[in-house]
């Protein structure tokens, strides 16, 4: 109720969405959660996906959203993926002006969107 609106084309932003939270299902192992959070900080509304993961070293993060380029895990080498969906949720955040960022820490990625408020 808190989170105010922002300007986003709805087919789009589904598409995103819906891919970032399935590559978080997809690279979680059975029985643990995924996080979803939303916040508004200075005008701005910020949407963070996360999943347990273990660590992604900063080279191979700053190549994540390249096309056809996976991450090399115990989880990308037993599941199905072409390593188009970050490139696609890139381009589609860039077309709709979203800021869109991944973090890697230890047993944890993050995936987060920042919109712009509609409502300042």
């Amino acid at each position: 109720d808190n989170i105010p609106y922002a300007k986003a084309d709805g087919d789009r932003l589904l598409q995103v969405l819906l891919n970032l939270v399935g590559n978080a299902i997809k690279y979680t192992k059975d029985e643990e959660a995924i996080t979803i959070n939303t916040k508004c900080e200075s005008g701005k509304i910020i949407v963070e996906i996360s999943n347990p993961h273990e660590k992604i070293e900063e080279k191979m993060l700053a190549m994540l959203c390249d096309k056809f380029i996976r991450a090399d895990s115990e989880l990308t080498r037993t599941t199905r993926g072409t390593g188009l969906g970050l490139y696609i949720v890139k381009g589609l955040t860039q077309a709709m002006g979203i800021d869109f960022k991944i973090k890697s820490e230890e047993g944890k990625f993050t995936t987060t969107l920042i919109f712009e408020s509609c409502e300042q």
